[in-house]
């Protein structure tokens, strides 16, 4: 079963909320042309205070292992 982009980002807000954490995503930081979005999460725990501008699949990956972490 396929899963649009929406779904995934959804269901990530979701599991990073669970570990206080807040998914952002924007296209400032991606090439004027690109219509792709890159995102970023909040939260000290989660991204060392620093902000990182993350691919969707770099953002899934976290989430798998701080579910893997707290579970």
């Amino acid at each position: 079963m396929y899963l649009s982009d929406k779904t995934i980002e959804q269901r990530l807000r979701r599991t990073l909320k669970r570990y206080g954490c807040s998914l952002h995503k924007t296209r400032k930081a991606m090439p004027a042309e690109s219509r792709d979005y890159c995102y970023w999460i909040e939260d000290n725990s989660c991204s060392n205070g620093e902000i990182r501008y993350l691919t969707l699949n770099q953002v899934i990956d976290i989430a798998e292992r701080l579910k893997e972490k707290n579970s």
